[in-house]
């Protein structure tokens, strides 16, 4: 037992190592396109501002950070349905990220359904200023969008290093706008909103791609500017982290993409140009993506991959392929002891895992913001599960719960697309914490059943 608990606080110190402290570094961040709305349609995705060294009085209110605490994100929507038409919110980073504001708060696992009770928690407390009594309980208001991002797409940061001055002047001169929104999906939309953000640090840091977006400013357009503006000021220590959407049982994400792009890789913008003979149109097409377009989100992280406690790029954060591999073949024999143990009936029954729990299991809050799983609530067999690191082996989390969820949150980054897998220190404090819990349930003696009970 003493193992364990070592492990996890192992772990829970990587966690809390890839999250920030109080230091000045500003960003863009790039949130990859869900299937909801306009989206499904353009994918674009969202583009918002990442501050290490600034923090929120409320969420529209900035002030600078203390010590110990992560930074915000700060982002506008076409509209967050909150108590007044705000351009602009701020939220903690982890908020955004994950849904809490504890910076050991990490989730194993993502569904809606804990992503809504994660909502409406954080609608009572961290977003309460704006939302009391305002906040609608509609499926897509945007105010949702500002807790647990993770668990429907990807996350890039593309960042460098400013100071405590720069962001006292930000703080003062952003808190002095009026914070009225006038967003408009063609003249002044969320990636617009971000490059004047940018540009308050750095002038003319980022601009349009009038040729790739046919005029607008999009998320992409916004990245790929700021990245080139980085490589000419090589003083500013530019890098890029990555925080991979949450495995679970949502909806995969799409990748960020720019107009011309979009054009290039759906066949079914491309096609009706080329089939009435405007072979003009799909022609420029082709040649200003080939020429200007071409920016790969996951390629250019893998470049400067870094870790907000680490702001250096480093290969080593993404891993070889060689080190995945390795792990791949000694998950095969994890998961056959899994089945010895009596975890999992078959192997195949660990490709069913998220879908058995979203189905039979009620997610619950406590008060301290960590997110639990209850199976069976209110049946003589109730049990209940950790879903955060802080609390997967806590006294009350179901060791053979807790290791049957890290097996499939596994399973699901070593089979998944490289942007699936999270950087690999933290892959490699994962599989200590497998370990950890297959010497707690062995020393169990509840073997009757598998671990969902089957």
């Amino acid at each position: 037992m003493k193992i364990c608990r070592e492990a996890l606080c192992w772990l829970a110190l990587v966690v809390f190592a890839y999250l920030p402290g109080a230091r000045a570094d500003v960003g863009i961040a790039l949130f990859d396109p869900t299937h909801v709305g306009a989206e499904r349609w353009t994918q674009t995705g969202h583009s918002g501002l990442y501050l290490s060294g600034v923090c929120e009085n409320s969420p529209i209110e900035l002030r600078l950070c203390g010590p110990g605490e992560q930074g915000i994100i700060l982002t506008a929507y076409p509209d967050f349905y909150e108590r007044s038409p705000y351009e602009w919110n701020a939220v903690p980073l982890n908020l955004y990220l994950y849904g809490s504001t504890g910076a050991d708060v990490t989730p194993i696992y993502g569904s809606p359904a804990l992503k809504r009770a994660q909502e409406s928690a954080a609608a009572n407390r961290e977003l309460k200023e704006v939302c009391a009594g305002a906040c609608p309980a509609l499926p897509h208001a945007y105010w949702r969008d500002l807790v647990n991002t993770t668990t429907s797409r990807d996350v890039y940061i593309f960042a460098v290093r400013t100071t405590r001055e720069r962001d006292q002047d930000f703080v003062q001169r952003v808190n002095a706008l009026p914070n009225r929104n006038r967003y408009r999906t063609i003249t002044y939309n969320c990636a617009d909103f971000t490059r004047d953000m940018i540009n308050l640090y750095f002038p003319h840091a980022v601009h349009r791609d009038v040729l790739n977006d046919v005029g607008m400013m999009g998320p992409k357009a916004a990245a790929r500017s700021f990245t080139h503006y980085a490589a000419r000021h090589r003083e500013l220590g530019f890098y890029v982290l990555h925080f991979s959407q949450q495995p679970g049982v949502a909806q995969r994400c799409g990748t960020a993409r720019a107009g011309t792009e979009m054009a290039f890789h759906e066949p079914k913008y491309m096609l009706p140009a080329i089939l009435i003979g405007d072979h003009e149109v799909a022609g420029s097409f082709l040649v200003a993506y080939f020429l200007t377009g071409r920016f790969g989100l996951q390629h250019t992280y893998e470049r400067f991959a870094a870790t907000p406690s680490n702001p250096h790029p480093d290969r080593a954060v993404v891993g070889t392929s060689k080190q995945w591999q390795s792990y791949r073949e000694r998950f095969e024999g994890a998961v056959d002891d899994a089945v010895k143990d009596g975890i999992l009936r078959t192997r195949k029954e660990l490709r069913e895992v998220f879908t058995v729990l979203d189905r039979e299991t009620i997610p619950a809050i406590d008060p301290r913001g960590r997110s639990w799983l209850v199976w069976h609530a209110g049946a003589p067999d109730e049990r209940r599960v950790g879903v955060d690191w802080s609390n997967a082996q806590a006294p009350e989390s179901d060791p053979r719960l807790a290791r049957l969820l890290l097996l499939a949150r596994m399973h699901a980054e070593l089979h998944g697309s490289a942007k699936a897998r999270p950087p690999l220190p933290l892959f490699s404090q994962e599989w200590a914490l497998l370990k950890a819990l297959e010497d707690e349930t062995r020393a169990g003696t509840d073997v009757a059943s598998t671990a969902l009970g089957r």
